[in-house]
């Protein structure tokens, strides 16, 4: 019995949700696209996407063949200064890449022919997270690539009970105006 009130009571909560949140419309992100272009000039603006993996789809107009190009008119729209990303397949971020602007930029680990450690079938993986950068506002002075593990210099490390190898990839930009 107390189940089924504390059950009828999660339900009128979530269902109270539904009409808490106001609704967003095209027309609201028009107006936030308006404001932010306003004041963007000097502003470093930054977006992150998790782009997920290339493969089956429930839905297949989520494939990524489709989600593409929403992400592309996306950029477009609010070409950010950087946009980090997270999961990509080396051929994915190519593949989005060829349809960008020319003036994005992308770095991530780039490994070296002879390292070994990668030479196996998931080597198209090569990207676990990447940056974009707008190289019309941004110059990139330097960049470092670790694993986030006892030992971030040793390529696939991973620590801390990790399924995976996780990473992180830094950036030291300037803006193209200062002097």
């Amino acid at each position: 019995m107390l189940f089924i009130i504390f059950s009828l009571i999660i339900i009128a909560v979530l269902i109270g949700f539904l009409f808490i949140f106001p609704r967003y419309t095209e027309e609201d992100d028009l107006a936030i696209l308006k404001k932010y272009q306003s004041i963007k000039e000097g502003l470093l603006s930054v977006m992150t996407f998790n782009i997920r993996f290339d493969g089956p789809e429930r839905d297949p107009n989520n494939h990524f063949t489709k989600r593409i190009f929403r992400l592309t008119e996306t950029i477009k729209k609010w070409e950010p200064s950087i946009l980090s990303v997270q999961e990509p397949f080396a051929d994915q971020l190519r593949q989005w890449h060829s349809h960008l602007p020319k003036h994005y930029q992308y770095i991530g680990y780039q490994p070296d022919d002879a390292d070994s450690n990668l030479v196996h079938p998931l080597s198209h993986m090569y990207f676990q997270v990447a940056i974009l950068y707008n190289n019309h506002v941004l110059t990139l002075l330097e960049q470092d690539y670790i694993w986030l593990s006892k030992s971030p210099r040793i390529v696939g490390s991973k620590d801390w009970d990790s399924h995976g190898a996780r990473t992180l990839n830094i950036a030291r930009f300037k803006f193209n105006n200062d002097d």
